[in-house]
């Protein structure tokens, strides 16, 4: 018996199913001995957020949540939802298996791409080595160690339907084109590049399979596609539209996109660690050899090139300061596949002129990359887990002073180091379904004294967190009433105070909510002030809103703008009966913006608010 098959008859095994073949050892090796250390990092921003609606939501709301696309922050992707609350099920809060479920996401991957390229090439050593190349990829290892990242599920299903599609044009089995045209939709309610599958499954009929067929015939097998494109258009466009949270990154068509999409096609020309002026050069050769390839009508290289690019033109419109390569997680497939047909040809070339060193040299090579790569990402791992567990550490004085928490407990955060929503999940995971989080990153109106007990908590000058507990019976007047019409279209709704009974060396504790009734022009300081039965500070407080994390030129219009305030009090101020003067000014000239009436004449150019008692 012969130890090596033929390669004939490797291609005539891939062009039926590859899964079972030898082939996937390595692959597998290669991603699991790479990825290990990633099952320690723990959850971290996004996996927060996914985790705590899988647990806290159930039944209608929650599919409510991740199909309604009037309820999306960012994009319309309710695949991630379905995995999430799946996994949820199964394995609970223990972020180790979520970890390995992502893990062997890539491993599917990477096995469905080496059948892939070995039954479109007929060649089973170029699809090894384009899987065992784009399996420890160092550049796409981000969207592998981080759970809540869509770029390898949406993999599975793009993969998945290219070869079912091929099937299907060939056999012409029509439960074959079913399952090719449902792996394009979870593809599609996935990720949004995947909008490029429709395309990518054309010329896989046209260039690869070359099958006879009239336009007439053409426009029936792919019309099925137009509606479902158009739906999820109009899901993705209500989605935007709405979102506030998609503005403020800065989605937008311009000349930057011409910029992030060279920069991203110089990324998958050589996607190794490298200088940027390299890059650049290297993609210059790689357009002469595609340029070249094209002309010899080589349809494969156009095949190759479609891959690679279409996916790009879709993240083009990123902000520069957004870029990251974990985006080429897709496109990146065709890089390794272009290296691994010219890995081929170099091989082949030995072969003609009896170089007999060429196979164990490239194997070598192959070998040196996987293992630079490798020791890349475990290093990178080793990073971002150290990283996101020092953030996590800074939650732990919450942890030692309460064990527990009494059921109905609101935690409100003034702007920490993770974003509220975050945080929400990562609450839910210590103190389960009956603590709930808001802050004032989320930009809506919380009542804290609606709950049983609530906790206000904000960074101290150490950035340590400092706690006060809600007072749950306040009373207090402010003059003018609110809301308060400022001038140039500001106003402040409500003011809430955390307690009104302040010791000295604590401090005073607000939360003020502001909208804008249309663009403001400038950003303004808000000054909050405790004075005295005199009128002199005690304490106070300066800043743009939110630390100047919420500047108010970038405040949307109608819509809430909570600030957190915290006022500092010296230990030194004596006890007593104070109030809290609050307002706007211009920084540059010192002017505070009036209060106005309802005909635009000036009231006031402050807002009182007490008493407030300083005392032990």
């Amino acid at each position: 018996m012969n130890r090596l098959l033929p390669e004939s008859r490797i291609a005539s095994f891939f062009s039926r199913w590859p899964l079972s073949h030898w082939g996937t050892l390595p692959i597998a090796a290669v991603v699991l001995i790479t990825y290990f250390p990633a099952l320690s990092i723990g959850f971290w921003m996004d996996d927060y957020i996914a985790i705590d609606a899988a647990g806290r939501l159930s039944g209608l709301s929650y599919l409510l949540k991740f199909f309604d696309p009037r309820l999306q922050r960012l994009w319309y992707r309710p695949m991630i939802g379905m995995q999430w609350k799946i996994e949820y099920l199964i394995f609970r809060g223990d972020p180790v298996w979520y970890h390995l479920v992502q893990v062997v996401i890539h491993l599917v991957i990477s096995v469905l791409l080496y059948g892939l390229v070995a039954r479109v090439t007929k060649k089973w050593r170029v699809g090894l080595v384009a899987a065992l190349l784009y399996a420890p990829l160092s550049l796409t290892s981000m969207a592998i160690y981080w759970p809540s990242v869509h770029d390898p599920l949406a993999g599975v299903f793009y993969l998945l339907s290219i070869l079912l599609w091929m099937d299907h044009l060939e056999s012409g089995s029509r439960l074959k084109g079913g399952l090719a045209f449902l792996a394009f939709m979870g593809a599609l309610l996935t990720k949004e590049v995947s909008i490029t599958l429709p395309a990518m499954l054309f010329l896989a009929d046209r260039i690869i399979v070359k099958k006879p067929a009239s336009w007439m015939v053409l426009v029936k097998r792919y019309i099925a596609f137009i509606p479902a494109l158009a739906i999820y258009a109009a899901s993705q466009w209500i989605v935007i539209s709405r979102s506030e949270f998609t503005g403020q990154i800065g989605y937008r068509l311009g000349a930057q996109n011409l910029y992030v999409f060279v920069k991203f096609l110089s990324f998958l020309a050589y996607p190794w660690d490298a200088d940027e002026t390299f890059r650049y050069v290297w993609l210059g050769g790689v357009c002469l050899l595609f340029l070249y390839g094209c002309l010899r009508r080589d349809r494969r290289l156009l095949f190759l090139g479609a891959a690679a690019v279409l996916p790009v033109i879709i993240v083009a419109p990123i902000p520069p300061h957004l870029f990251n390569p974990r985006y080429l997680y897709l496109p990146l497939m065709a890089s390794a596949v272009g290296f691994g047909l010219l890995l081929d040809l170099v091989i082949r070339v030995g072969q003609r002129y009896k170089w007999v060193g060429i196979r164990v040299a490239m194997s070598l090579l192959i070998m040196i990359v996987g293992l630079v790569g490798s020791s890349t990402i475990a290093e990178q791992v080793t990073n971002f887990g150290g990283f996101i567990r020092q953030i996590r550490l800074q939650f732990r004085p919450i942890y030692q002073v309460h064990p527990s928490f009494a059921p109905d407990t609101y935690l409100y955060f003034f702007d920490t180091p993770l974003q509220t929503l975050d945080i929400s999940g990562l609450m839910f995971l210590r103190y389960g379904p009956n603590v709930t989080v808001g802050g004032v990153d989320l930009n809506r109106a919380d009542e804290l004294r609606q709950h049983n007990t609530a906790y206000v908590y904000y960074l101290g000058d150490e950035n340590e967190f400092r706690e006060q507990r809600v007072e749950k019976d306040v009373t207090f007047q402010i003059t003018p009433v609110l809301p308060a019409q400022f001038q140039d279209s500001i106003a402040l709704e409500r003011v809430e105070i955390a307690s009104a009974k302040i010791k000295p060396g604590d401090a005073l504790v607000l939360i003020l909510y502001w909208r804008a009734d249309a663009n403001v022009g400038q950003d303004y300081t808000v000054f909050a002030h405790l004075v005295n039965s005199q009128q002199q500070i005690a304490a106070s407080s300066d800043s743009q809103p939110r630390r100047g994390l919420s500047p108010t030129s970038t405040w949307s219009a109608g819509r809430v703008q909570p600030d957190g305030i915290v006022i500092p009090l010296d230990s030194s101020v004596d006890p007593g009966i104070y109030s809290v003067e609050l307002g706007l000014y211009d920084f540059a000239s010192m002017r505070r913006l009036a209060i106005v009436d309802k005909n635009g004449v000036s009231v006031a150019d402050k807002i009182a608010v007490g008493p407030i008692y300083v005392g032990e």
